[in-house]
């Protein structure tokens, strides 16, 4: 009793089953090839009896042509009955498969349900809105300090020069113009003393999600 061979599982039996079932196709395959070469075989015999007017004997052997014609058909019913067959037992198998495969996945998936722990999920999602928003900010603080420097008093006045000269060439007057520059002057300057307050509006925000 102790030495009894383990008990096969239904994918092994599937398996195993299919294995016997081709066997026996490629069997059948084999013997249906060599009927096939003894048709030939017969039916040019039975042609050369009778251009010989050897009736007899050719209708003897039309007889074993017969028959043979019939096993071949025979064999073919039966390849296609165990192609059949062989089929569903992979169908079976496939089948086993599956069950094992959702088998494991449901044990994965009580594992990991059991190690979840809320409030740690709740914590790590915390941190990770919270760098988040460290992330937005630092980019938010870069992006006004380049704005920042690029937005010189230098190249205003290379610009109102480029576009005097254009003037005098066409001939415009630039009196009110001048004057409307001057005043683009003082806004970009305030705009730069507005843009350093934001930033260090956001540095204070940064230093209170460090703390």
């Amino acid at each position: 009793m102790g030495n009894s061979a383990p008990k096969k599982t239904p994918k092994e039996l599937a398996r195993e089953n299919k294995r016997i079932v081709d066997r026996a196709v490629r069997q059948i395959d084999r013997e249906r090839t060599k009927l096939d070469g003894n048709e030939k075989k017969l039916l040019q015999e039975i042609k050369m009896l009778a251009k010989k007017n050897q009736h007899a004997p050719a209708k003897a052997l039309s007889k074993d042509l017969i028959r043979t014609r019939n096993q071949i058909n025979q064999y073919y019913i039966m390849t296609s009955q165990l192609k059949a067959i062989s089929m569903k037992l992979s169908t079976a198998e496939i089948n086993s498969s599956m069950v094992d495969a959702l088998k494991g996945v449901n044990h994965v998936m009580e594992k990991v349900n059991e190690s979840m722990d809320i409030q740690s999920i709740q914590q790590v999602l915390r941190e990770f809105a919270k760098n988040s928003e460290k992330m937005e900010m630092q980019q938010e603080m870069m992006s006004d300090a380049i704005d920042a420097g690029m937005d010189n008093a230098e190249d205003v006045d290379a610009a109102d020069k480029i576009y005097g000269q254009i003037c005098d060439e066409i001939g415009v007057e630039l009196a009110e113009e001048n004057e409307v520059g001057k005043a683009k002057i003082a806004v970009s300057g305030g705009a730069q003393q507005q843009k350093v307050g934001e930033v260090d509006d956001l540095q204070a925000r940064l230093d209170q999600l460090k703390r």
